[in-house]
């Protein structure tokens, strides 16, 4: 029987919520650092040379693996123990956390989980990873309304440490109720802000000293959510939808920041039929109406 050859380790990165907005700004640097490296390595290999599409990095059109937040809780809580969350390259998708030797995954994954040398958990497939019934939608991990700050970072950082006493008793709404439900946190809080750099200035600016009350992030960055997929797409092919049509090219490549390949690919591509459906959160950011 064939060994199943274990991926490599995820790069890790780290959000301190002692140091949140350094940290912040920091881990805001050096994930679009570490991208322009892998897409750079994949362009090598493939004896090509690695371009950015108005001025902008794309995520990886050969997918890319995954990399790793580690959430750093405050030296007041009365937790110690870190965990970790896991994204995906291809998309910025947040798609499972690591709390406490266990993996908990979102239905619909796609992505290896880091080798067990980089975060250990059990080989019997019943305790070391738990796949919850949420999706990456919006819609399933408590919205994109969601209320942004050093307490809802906490409040993110408790329910994943608890997350297996919330399963075993039946009651996972922290994980997707509140202002700020734990699973939309990652999201909004991460994933969305490299893909709309106000967004994260945003963020950094009302959301991440120490003092600061956490604020509702504004609907003028929602309500873009789900239009990343065909904002990168307006990009690489220099046509707007009807629906964009109210913001000019320049307009729109001030809003992005990484852009999705995917849909790169897709502007090469013949159109699709009307009855092939793509679904993707952020991929067609309508999946997600999200991720």
């Amino acid at each position: 029987m064939a060994q199943l050859i274990a991926p490599p380790p995820s790069p890790e990165f780290e959000l301190n919520l002692n140091k949140l907005t350094s940290t912040y700004r920091k881990l805001m640097e050096e994930i679009p650092a570490k991208l322009e490296t892998i897409l750079n390595q994949q362009a090598e290999k493939e004896n090509t040379k690695f371009e950015k599409i108005a001025g902008k990095l794309c995520t990886p059109p050969k997918g890319g693996g995954t990399f790793l937040v580690r959430l750093v809780p405050r030296r007041e809580s009365n937790f110690d123990e870190p965990v970790y969350l896991l994204f995906r390259w291809k998309d910025l998708y947040f798609e499972a956390f690591y709390s406490r030797g266990k993996w908990y995954r979102l239905k619909d994954h796609e992505e290896k989980l880091p080798p067990r040398s980089q975060l250990p958990y059990s080989e019997k497939p019943d305790e070391g990873i738990y796949v919850l019934m949420n999706t990456t939608s919006y819609g399933s991990i408590g919205g994109s309304s969601v209320v942004l700050g050093p307490r809802a970072w906490d409040h993110c950082h408790v329910s994943f440490l608890k997350a297996d006493d919330l399963v075993r008793q039946s009651n996972k709404k922290p994980l997707t109720s509140g202002e700020s439900p734990a699973l939309a946190v990652p999201v909004v809080g991460i994933s969305e802000p490299l893909r709309f750099p106000q967004l994260q200035k945003w963020i950094v600016e009302n959301c991440t000293a120490t003092a600061s009350s956490d604020v509702m992030v504004p609907y003028e960055f929602t309500k873009h959510f789900t239009n990343w997929g065909d904002l990168s797409t307006a990009l690489f092919s220099g046509k707007l939808t009807e629906k964009l049509k109210a913001y000019t090219l320049e307009q729109r490549a001030e809003m992005l920041g990484i852009l999705m390949s995917g849909k790169r690919e897709a502007v090469r591509s013949p159109p699709k039929k009307k009855n092939d459906h793509e679904a993707g959160s952020s991929r067609n950011r309508g999946k997600r109406k999200d991720n």
